[in-house]
């Protein structure tokens, strides 16, 4: 599987029915919650699936432990996208933190299966179906557009990128810094340098984009169900800047995705309006390697997550060095 065992990087926030009461009446007058069921997957952020007396559809809690403006820009996202991007309803949204230590969002349940679980499980044909479907999501996406690249500040405005964000002061902040070379080893980190410096005019040639960036495009953060995509979860790292980062997220494990998953995505999202520029695949590879190093560079993360980034690097050097 994909990021299989890759463990939580925040902790499961526990809630006992009494809180969660609190938390949902404001969205629920009148209905009390008579069940909550811990949700498990996603690396940082606690769901809870409620179920409400008197109503026959569930709706989940979702808790933000990662970053506490997250709940907000989940919010003002929704309001930009609905309609045109499967997404669950947001129903109530509370970044006060009166009641809990931590903004939280009470949205619908939608129906479907995560993606990495369907590509696993499901036939060819299944997989061209979900290809496709998610292939079109993506270009949905990147179909909002922004005045300028960068990270969202409140009402997504647009707060431009600085010249420490640029792509080598990145990998160079993360191979210098913390203890992503001691977890890499100083041959690997040597060679990674070489070769982002010689190969960084690649992305440099790339025409300037402000496209909406889901920026964690990848099979635990997307519902399928019945050939599409039910919803789009987990937007809490979007900015605006080039789709290829989300292309990249989602083709990392490419090498052990069913080639008929893979060309189908392709397929649906330039037939819904994406553009794959000349050398798209070395571009993806290359912005995908700030990901792998940041993976390397959080303070605790255990061995599977070590093993997989130097694969991930192992390959892309093997593949694309001194070509």
């Amino acid at each position: 599987m994909l990021e299989q065992d890759w463990g939580r990087r925040q902790a499961l926030v526990e809630l006992d029915l009494a809180t969660i009461n609190t938390l949902a009446r404001p969205a629920f007058p009148g209905h009390q919650v008579i069940g909550a069921e811990l949700l498990t997957e996603g690396h940082c952020n606690t769901n809870y699936k409620l179920t409400l007396a008197g109503l026959d559809e569930p709706f989940v809690l979702r808790v933000y432990r990662r970053d506490q403006a997250s709940s907000q820009k989940d919010w003002d996202l929704y309001q930009l996208i609905q309609g045109r991007v499967p997404v669950p309803r947001m129903l109530y949204h509370d970044d006060s933190c009166q009641h809990l230590a931590w903004p939280y969002t009470i949205m619908t349940w939608a129906e479907g299966i995560l993606l990495r679980d369907a590509i696993e499980k499901g036939d060819a044909r299944e997989q061209s179906s979900y290809g496709y479907a998610v292939g079109s999501a993506l270009a949905a996406i990147g179909s909002f557009t922004f005045p300028q690249a960068g990270f969202f500040g409140p009402g997504l405005d647009v707060e431009p990128f600085t010249g420490n964000e640029s792509y080598l002061q990145l990998i160079r902040h993360f191979l210098t810094t913390g203890p992503t070379q001691e977890r890499l080893g100083p041959e690997l980190s040597q060679r990674l340098w070489n070769f982002v410096e010689a190969q960084h005019g690649y992305l440099d040639a790339l025409p300037p984009t402000a496209a909406l960036v889901h920026s964690d495009f990848k099979g635990i953060n997307i519902l399928v169900h019945e050939g599409e995509v039910s919803a789009v979860l987990d937007w809490e790292f979007a900015f605006a800047g080039s789709p290829l980062t989300d292309i990249a997220n989602m083709l990392r494990y490419e090498h052990r995705m069913p080639e008929a998953f893979v060309s189908q995505f392709l397929r649906g999202y330039q037939v819904q309006g994406g553009v794959l520029p000349p050398d798209w695949h070395r571009c993806i590879k290359l912005l995908d390697l700030i990901s792998l190093c940041e993976f390397a560079h959080a303070p605790e993360v255990n061995e599977v997550v070590v093993r997989d980034v130097i694969e991930l690097m192992e390959r892309t050097l093997a593949q694309y060095q001194e070509k």
